[in-house]
């Protein structure tokens, strides 16, 4: 929601009120608790969320859990149907209004739903991902770019056209870190100049041509995120991902399993109720036999 303008409030006895205005200096109180608490909290900073920031664990746990946090949102549906469904399985069970039969019906076409609904999210999402990157987000970041050439990154790319997008993704971390080896032999190292020149290039600091180091670009939204540092195209980027995905589990949890699961669930509920009718007779033959 955008707020184009605050309209401020008059009063007409304005004049008769005294309205203080509390002044937010931005400050932190210069008490002993107030420098303990700074103190404290630079010590945290420098001794703990530093080191564990550059640590070798931290960096092999983000590489383990990008793929989990990449397919975030499918996630979130399946967990939701998950946590859904199981209550109304719950209930259906419960209900003391419905034929015991019945209710065993509807707990197999559920349960058979919820199942079939969360192996094909994430079958359809998965093998949509990659037509989807290659395809789709690759094709809007090129429109984009288009219209924002200044977003293309050239001072560290060099030239490039949109038409060969895909190839300077491979290409982007070589690229990048011979330009700026070439830019330190130029300008020196640890100049204004050179500070000036990775400010524009959006690499503010040396350790983030390191990253780079080895690093393989694997999709037009690593590209936007590592190379060209545009937040703007890798949150349209990550918006698309998300509406993909969300409409690809809304369309097999809501409409197409739920159609095609109606028929299998009500032959194995027959079956089911058969088997038991079957045993209840099998016990009430027992039963004659014995009081005979």
């Amino acid at each position: 929601m955008q707020v184009n303008s605050i309209n401020n409030v008059s009063f007409s006895n304005q004049s008769k009120r005294n309205v203080v205005q509390p002044n937010f200096t931005g400050g932190v109180p210069t008490s002993k608790l107030g420098k303990l608490y700074d103190q404290g909290v630079e010590w945290l900073a420098n001794n703990y969320y530093a080191k564990l920031y550059k640590s070798d664990f931290a960096g092999k746990f983000t590489e383990k859990t990008k793929k989990f946090a990449d397919n975030m949102t499918t996630h979130m549906i399946v967990l939701g149907s998950t946590v859904i469904s199981g209550m109304y399985i719950m209930r259906t069970l419960q209900n003391d209004k419905l034929d015991k039969e019945k209710r065993k019906t509807l707990a197999i076409n559920d349960t058979l739903t919820w199942a079939v609904s969360t192996a094909g999210t994430y079958f359809v999402d998965g093998k949509l991902q990659k037509l989807f990157n290659d395809k789709i987000s690759t094709r809007y970041a090129a429109n984009f770019l288009e219209k924002h050439p200044d977003k293309m990154n050239k001072e560290l790319l060099g030239e490039w056209n949109l038409e060969d997008i895909r190839q300077v993704m491979k290409e982007a971390p070589q690229r990048a870190l011979a330009k700026y080896a070439e830019m330190k032999k130029t300008l020196g190292e640890n100049t204004p100049e050179l500070k000036e020149w990775m400010e524009k290039v959006r690499f503010p600091e040396d350790r983030h041509f390191k990253e780079l180091e080895g690093h393989e670009i694997k999709n037009i939204k690593d590209f936007s995120t590592d190379i060209l540092k545009s937040k703007k195209l890798s949150k349209m980027l990550n918006g698309i991902g998300v509406l993909k995905s969300l409409f690809i589990g809304t369309m097999i949890y809501r409409y197409l399993v739920p159609v095609l699961i109606m028929k299998p669930a009500n032959k194995i509920g027959a079956y089911v109720h058969a088997k038991n009718a079957e045993k209840q007779k099998a016990e009430q033959a027992q039963k004659l036999e014995k009081t005979a």
